[in-house]
């Protein structure tokens, strides 16, 4: 371990490009990775860029073997984290590095220790930065790229993770859905349910985008406010999650359910913009950026993911519930097929939540990631 060393590196400074750097090391022969761009991977860990951070103590290392960048990891305190004890959590994230286990052991321990100090009883992770960005080290999937805004692994992180003294907390999984191969009676099934419920079922409303977001935040603060590991949308969390998709959303792409006039649910997918990414190799020039621009015009994707489904706690469990959710899969599944999508990933998916698991499965979806959350004392 003599030639490894870790150093407190600060993302707004130029350390930036070691930072972005690693995963580029690390995936250098991994077909399945996309790099992100440069711009998009500074903006999410600056204070300026990220309203998570200004909420929370966070910190940044980088693990260098003979003067090279070989792994990296993040540490986060957020205070209003507590475990079933009422313990406090701290969250690391970020976990890139070679297939080196002096390398891991070293970032996990540094992250332990840091964590340790902030005041957390336990570390969960990888979170990059919360539960509501990218989160889970894949452990199951290596074979085809992930969709936007998931994270992808090398097959030896998490077998590294473990080996450093973490262990599994909770799995999440990643469900694709080939609209053009729903099954016929999971359609009737869906129909049925909006009849029989006189649900409602309406389009985002882009004109009105930042009041359409604060709706959206509250539906999905409520419905998942008991959920293991939750941590709520702030406002200006919210606000900046409105500015990150008004490019990409469609109005065919966000649904609103209600109820007597009420919302009640709300999901929303966005473009698989990794199959644009794939090819900019991290660079976000204006070249780049007209291309993205005009294949976004066109509607030139093949994919798309759900990032966001809540549903308020009043309607959850029993039949009311699962009609909410397949109706709104029904009109998204619809709107797939139109644009001829190859697949739309419903990620993630808790392991516990087996009623979301089920209706996945109903409409034809294959798991084809799984994705897992560790944790660890700090002590």
């Amino acid at each position: 371990m003599s030639d490894i060393v870790v150093r407190t590196v600060d993302p707004e400074s130029r350390d930036i490009g070691d930072w972005i750097g690693v995963p580029k090391t690390v995936h250098a022969d991994d077909r399945s990775f996309v790099i992100q761009p440069d711009k998009l991977e500074r903006q999410r860990v600056t204070r300026a860029h990220n309203p998570y951070l200004k909420t929370i103590e966070a910190a940044f290392f980088i693990a260098y073997r003979g003067g090279q960048p070989v792994g990296r990891i993040s540490v986060q305190f957020d205070r209003r984290l507590v475990d079933a004890e009422g313990q406090p959590v701290g969250h690391f994230g970020f976990a890139d590095f070679i297939e080196n286990q002096a390398v891991a052991d070293l970032l996990v321990a540094r992250a332990r220790a840091w964590l340790g100090q902030a005041g957390a009883h336990t570390m969960r992770g990888p979170f990059n930065l919360s539960i509501n960005q990218e989160c889970g080290c894949l452990v199951e999937g290596f074979d085809s790229p992930p969709a936007v805004m998931m994270p992808h692994a090398r097959r030896w992180i998490g077998p590294m993770l473990e080996q450093a003294g973490l262990a599994k907390a909770m799995d999440m999984f990643a469900y694709r859905v080939d609209p053009k191969s729903v099954p016929e009676r999971f359609l009737k099934f869906c129909r049925w349910q909006v009849t029989s419920h006189a649900i409602v079922v309406r389009p985002l409303d882009l004109a009105n985008l930042t009041r359409e977001i604060e709706l959206m935040g509250e539906i999905f603060n409520d419905g998942w406010r008991d959920n293991w590991g939750f941590v709520p949308f702030s406002r200006a969390e919210l606000h900046h999650l409105a500015a990150e998709f008004k490019p990409v959303l469609r109005q065919d792409y966000g649904l609103f359910v209600e109820i007597a006039g009420r919302p009640v649910a709300i999901m929303i997918a966005i473009p698989n913009l990794n199959e644009m990414f794939a090819s900019m190799q991290g660079r976000l020039g204006l070249l780049n950026s007209l291309r993205l621009l005009w294949a976004l015009h066109r509607e030139r994707w093949h994919t798309a993911r759900v990032p966001i489904l809540g549903v308020r706690k009043e309607v959850q469990g029993g039949a009311l519930g699962a009609a909410v959710v397949a109706s709104m899969m029904e009109k998204l599944l619809e709107r797939s097929r139109k644009f001829h999508l190859d697949w739309v990933e419903f990620s993630w998916v808790l392991e516990n939540n087996l009623p979301a698991r089920r209706v996945l499965e109903e409409a034809g979806g294959a798991r084809v990631k799984t994705y897992r959350i560790y944790s660890g004392p700090t002590a």
